[in-house]
């Protein structure tokens, strides 16, 4: 509530990407990971840009424009020079993500961001079995 989200405080310009999860799923024609969220995530080596994070929830393996199984728990153990070298297109649809603070004093704010962003060789490190 009182959180703008047609106003963000930082906007990423967009690409030429699927608009929508629908388009997107059916551009992936190789294996594909959709990861929607990245969980627990850190800084493993802040100097060298290295990151870690799990996957948690919507998590698709995406083959020939199908999603075939879910997947749970995908560890990612990467650095932010080889993922932004590694970005294949940007959605041409923006989407806000809510950066609001909610520990002491509550500061309602948004960042505007692509919808989808495909990279290609993510390094996977660890998963969990497919359902």
């Amino acid at each position: 509530m009182n959180n703008d989200r047609s106003v963000a405080g930082l906007k990423v310009k967009t690409g030429n990407g699927p608009a929508d999860f629908d388009a997107m799923v059916k551009s992936c024609i190789k294996p594909t990971l959709f990861i929607s969220y990245i969980h627990y995530m850190n800084f493993t080596n802040a100097a060298k840009g290295e990151f870690t994070g799990t996957s948690r929830f919507g998590t698709f393996l995406i083959e020939q424009g199908e999603i075939k199984a879910h997947l749970y728990n995908q560890r990612i153990n990467d650095s932010y020079h080889n993922t932004f070298n590694q970005i294949e297109w940007l959605s041409s649809t923006l989407t806000h993500i809510n950066t609001s603070d909610t520990y002491g004093m509550r500061n309602a704010a948004s960042i505007a961001c692509p919808q989808f962003v495909k990279v290609n060789n993510v390094k996977i490190t660890g998963s969990n079995q497919q359902h």
